[in-house]
């Protein structure tokens, strides 16, 4: 049936359904992404991995410096009494 302009009056609205059809279709398959990526409630740091250093506790860092030389042993010791009375 054809309206007062010369064409169908429903044709407008399949070519809208159809625009809506496929911008469902994209935000559900950005959303899918997201999902597979670990989802975007996360902290940040642990987005693509996160820095190595982030998911260290205090202990394993003094560790780590005390094995490279960076610092010195009475200086472990101090640091590492302390952080043992955190807890």
């Amino acid at each position: 049936m054809y309206g007062p302009y010369g064409y169908d009056m429903f044709y407008g609205l399949g070519h809208l359904l159809g625009s809506i059809f496929w911008i469902v279709v994209l935000v559900a398959l950005i959303l899918f992404v997201i999902r597979l990526m670990g989802g975007g409630r996360r902290h940040p740091r642990h987005w693509m991995g996160g820095a190595p250093w982030m998911n260290q506790t205090a202990l394993e860092i003094l560790r780590e410096r005390f094995a490279k030389g960076e610092i010195s042993k009475e200086e472990y010791e101090e640091r590492k009494k302390v952080l043992s009375e955190e807890k």
